[in-house]
């Protein structure tokens, strides 16, 4: 697909562009409620979709997102670059480029996601938020996939999240957890390729509000496992994300990534920059 924004530029742009038109954003969830946007485009945290709707949009509001992330570790690069549009507090629909650079070239992965709040709300009554989501995944390198003996370039992920956020908390503070259980081929969401087997993968996250601008975290990311000779593991990080306001959202987070592609120990950064409509 056409789309060649690889920059931090980009995201850096449309973050303040974000900013000057505050007027126009969906202003009736809490600060931080709307999470981030993920490098797989789904709102929620850096790594992983949560069952919250992109941006702050209420039931008679719509939102548009546009973040920009990077992962570094020793190895390889991770650039992403995503569109969101978030309606009604119901419906989200986002788009996601994905560039990983490795010794000698580099991936890429389109990423067209869905998510639908079917039940429950964050904050409020016996239930907490539920969602479906689907995020069709097309890599663009045939030719890289082949050679490694991966036939498959493209499939459907399909998941279900669960999240809460408790307003009085452990510490005097408020927390938000989610829990996500999904049905995969993907190998490193897919820059890999697809195996031949789907297999039910669990995802969790926990975050604390320190104070209404500042929230610290932590995820969890199982991985399917399942291309012989190229080891998987889960992915794990911790995070701090930044809130100054209901347009811009900045964080970072430490990285553990496990083996990837043969190369073991991937430790390393994220970085992300949110802007909202």
């Amino acid at each position: 697909m056409g789309l060649k924004i690889v920059s931090a530029k980009f995201g850096f742009v449309l973050a303040l562009y974000a900013t000057a038109f505050s007027a126009y954003a969906g202003d009736g969830k809490l600060l931080g409620a709307g999470g981030l946007i993920s490098i797989e485009g789904s709102a929620g945290g850096g790594i992983s979709p949560w069952a919250v709707i992109a941006g702050y949009n209420e039931a008679d509001q719509c939102s548009a997102l546009a973040a920009s992330a990077r992962v570094e570790t020793d190895d390889y690069q991770l650039q992403t670059n995503s569109v969101a549009i978030g309606a009604y507090n119901r419906v989200e629909l986002s788009f996601t480029r994905q560039n990983f650079t490795i010794p000698g070239g580099r991936l890429g992965l389109d990423i067209i996601g869905a998510k639908v709040r079917i039940a429950g709300d964050l904050i409020y009554g016996p239930y907490p938020q539920i969602s479906l989501g689907a995020q069709l995944k097309r890599s663009s390198e045939g030719t890289t996939l082949s050679a490694l003996g991966i036939a498959d370039q493209k499939d459907v992920d399909l998941y279900a999240s669960v999240s809460r956020l408790f307003l009085s908390g452990p510490l005097d503070r408020s927390w938000l957890v989610n829990a996500t259980m999904r049905a995969t081929k993907a190998q490193q969401t897919g820059l890999l390729g697809f195996s031949r087997d789907r297999k039910w993968v669990l995802e969790g996250s926990a975050a604390m509000l320190l104070n209404r601008n500042l929230a610290l975290g932590m995820e969890y990311k199982s991985k399917p496992d399942q291309i012989p000779g190229l080891r998987e593991d889960d992915w794990k990080d911790v995070f701090v994300a930044w809130f100054p306001n209901k347009n811009l959202t900045l964080a970072v987070a430490y990285v553990d990534l496990g083996s990837i592609a043969g190369r073991k120990n991937q430790n390393g950064y994220f970085f992300t920059l949110q802007g909202q409509f």
